[in-house]
């Protein structure tokens, strides 16, 4: 594993990784058991929306995708920063691809330096200053960037994905774009096709409002990339 590019490549593809989660270890495991076949695939750990957040939880989750093989990031999003270090500190030592680290424990990226990738991310509700946010956030040392925002403006988006294609160009690490909202899933598209370097889906219940499936995301990215490419050669 590359500590500089834990998952994704510049190379104008999007990876699109499948958010995943359940009451408890049991049910994720039934969940999984549709798709554990396809070791191709990223998947989301969201540890923070399970019903309980014990180490035991968290073990028998880890074992079963590192016996399947199963290639996975690790999410937890909490205020509490020991228990969160705790927890991402034991998905450092059993192969998670990366750790998805919330702006608001941006401060837990040094301690996790070296031993897994880290992917800062952001979430916003609706009003925010991404060029200040990406200013602050290249401050830390993390491999990968995350901006999720809540959108119910259109030109707010399109002023915001005009601002990414800039910032995409200075940056070298991998982006992820994510336009958030009910109704807002050809957002999404539209941001992996032209700005994300990786992007989110769901396996059967979305972890963010506007997320589709895998297959969904794969298809219409598809035929996004499909269109522009042939709009460049005529």
């Amino acid at each position: 594993m590359h500590l500089d590019n834990p998952f994704v490549a510049r190379n104008g593809n999007c990876e699109v990784i499948t958010s995943v989660f359940g009451k408890n270890p049991d049910d994720l495991f039934v969940k999984l058991s549709s798709v554990a076949a396809d070791t191709r695939r990223i998947f989301e750990v969201r540890f923070d929306l399970f019903t309980d957040h014990h180490m035991e939880s968290l073990a028998a989750i880890i074992g079963y995708m590192n016996r399947r093989k199963l290639r996975y990031v690790f999410t937890y999003r909490t205020e509490d920063a020991d228990d969160a270090l705790e927890k991402y500190q034991y998905a450092a030592r059993n192969s998670a691809l990366a750790v998805d680290l919330d702006m608001r424990l941006k401060e837990l990226a040094n301690d996790l330096q070296g031993k897994t990738p880290v992917i800062l991310s952001y979430h916003g509700n609706g009003e925010w200053d991404l060029q200040e946010i990406m200013k602050n956030m290249i401050m830390f040392q993390a491999q990968s960037y995350k901006l999720a925002n809540t959108y119910s403006d259109i030109d707010l988006f399109l002023n915001d994905l005009a601002a990414m294609t800039s910032m995409r160009d200075k940056i070298e690490n991998p982006l992820s774009f994510i336009p958030m909202g009910t109704g807002n899933s050809f957002l999404r598209v539209i941001s992996a096709s032209l700005v994300s370097d990786f992007t989110y889906s769901m396996l059967d219940n979305e972890s963010a409002p506007g997320q589709k499936s895998y297959d969904q995301m794969i298809s219409m990215i598809g035929t996004c990339n499909k269109i522009m490419q042939r709009k460049l050669l005529q």
